[in-house]
């Protein structure tokens, strides 16, 4: 098995062992893995998702700044996402509620809202 395999087959190891709820000692056992040789390949997945994290703050910001763009929402605005979807607040919405709103957006892996 060249490089590049090895480290794709490791890595999807790594994120079936996080999908679970296995302890890692048994994880390894039932997959015949040296407990200090997953632990490693463990470590070379954080660092490239740390790597894919950084590169993604290079691409897009973390904050953008929020512009009114439409007049007919009178008190009220709304947010364009990247992937097309469009949420819209009503005029008084409170800091607290817009920034616990965000954050759910950011948590979630598609617009639903």
């Amino acid at each position: 098995m060249n490089r590049v395999a090895r480290r794709r087959r490791m890595f999807s190891l790594v994120e079936l062992y996080k999908s679970g709820n296995e302890s890692r000692l048994d994880f390894c056992k039932r997959h015949r893995l040296p407990l200090p040789t997953f632990g490693w390949w463990q470590h070379q997945y954080r660092l490239s998702r740390k790597d894919l994290v950084e590169e993604t703050k290079l691409v897009a910001p973390s904050f953008i700044r929020l512009l009114p763009s439409s007049p007919a929402l009178t008190g009220g605005f709304e947010l364009s996402l990247p992937d097309g979807c469009t949420v819209r607040f009503p005029a008084g919405i409170s800091g607290d509620v817009f920034l616990e709103l965000v954050s759910r957006l950011r948590a979630s892996a598609s617009c639903s809202v």
